[in-house]
């Protein structure tokens, strides 16, 4: 998200609730999480930094790649006992 002020606007306007983790310094430059909880009861993590491990401007894999990844999931499934093909049929 670009804008922590915006996306709690959001949240709260689709009936979510602000539950903690709002820091007193707006400006503040130390990694934080404004906690949220949905109509369902379901907690919503928001930072204005960030995770190390999200991605921005992510784009799609191109055709090749996603088959390639297709592949790879089918045979992990098969190995494990589970068809991941509902369409193959069990098995």
């Amino acid at each position: 998200m670009d804008d922590l002020e915006e996306t709690e606007i959001k949240i709260k306007g689709a009936g979510g609730k602000y539950f903690q983790g709002l820091p007193t310094d707006k400006a503040c430059s130390t990694f934080y999480e404004m906690k949220f909880r949905d109509s369902q009861g379901v907690f919503i993590d928001c930072t204005h930094l960030g995770w190390d491990s999200s991605g921005k401007d992510v784009v799609p894999a191109d055709k090749a790649e996603r088959e390639k990844l297709e592949r790879r999931a089918m045979v992990s499934g098969m190995a494990g006992g589970h068809n991941l093909n509902p369409a193959a049929g069990s098995g």
